[in-house]
């Protein structure tokens, strides 16, 4: 567990500092662990977004008069996204996943513009965020192709027991997460980094 949270620690330091974003997926079997590192990173820094689903990055929605962009590229940017089962984003029909790919590949890459048929127009420039995509084996078995070598691979210790960390750290023992959170904030502080 100690090997996979630091790279999910790297991953997000990431984000504040170099040029290439660090993308992990985090590969494991169901009940090995991922939600639980995935809520104790989440919890851990206003830096990081955790999402369950997700249709697209792009997003031509406006109500009204509002001109406020309501795609993800805007929510994500200096953010470390964690897409908690990122195993049903490669289940998905070929066309959904192949949308969701492409515009992966354009963030990675650091820009991305896309035109929609109400008129609305988006274009991104120097895009960056980091990614920690939880998925099962499954992903071993996937043409992953479709993202180059954009991903990292980190696999869970199998014979981590998350049951015994969970006893050790209950929800209503909020130490660690309040330790984490600190020592996280105070390091984003230090970059300098804000979320606009």
């Amino acid at each position: 567990m100690e090997y996979t949270f630091a790279v999910m620690l790297a991953s997000h330091l990431g984000t504040f500092v170099g040029s290439v974003p660090l993308w992990f997926y985090i590969i494991g079997p169901a009940s090995s662990g991922k939600t639980t590192l995935s809520d104790l990173i989440s919890s851990a820094s206003p830096y990081v977004k955790a999402v369950s689903k997700f249709t697209g990055l792009h997003s031509g929605f406006r109500s009204g008069n509002s001109k406020a962009d309501a795609s993800l590229f805007a929510s994500w940017q200096n953010m470390t996204v964690v897409i908690k089962d990122f195993t049903t984003v490669i289940a998905m029909p070929p066309e959904s996943r192949d949308r969701i790919f492409s515009e992966l590949r354009d963030a990675y890459d650091g820009s991305s513009a896309a035109q929609f048929r109400n008129r609305v127009a988006h274009e991104y420039h120097g895009i960056k965020f980091s990614v920690l995509a939880c998925v099962t084996e499954a992903i071993r078995k996937f043409n992953v192709s479709n993202l180059g070598e954009r991903f990292l691979h980190c696999q869970i210790d199998s014979h981590w027991k998350p049951d015994m960390t969970l006893q050790t750290h209950s929800t209503s023992d909020d130490t660690l997460i309040r330790a984490m959170r600190s020592a996280l904030t105070s390091i984003t502080d230090d970059k300098g980094t804000s979320n606009s």
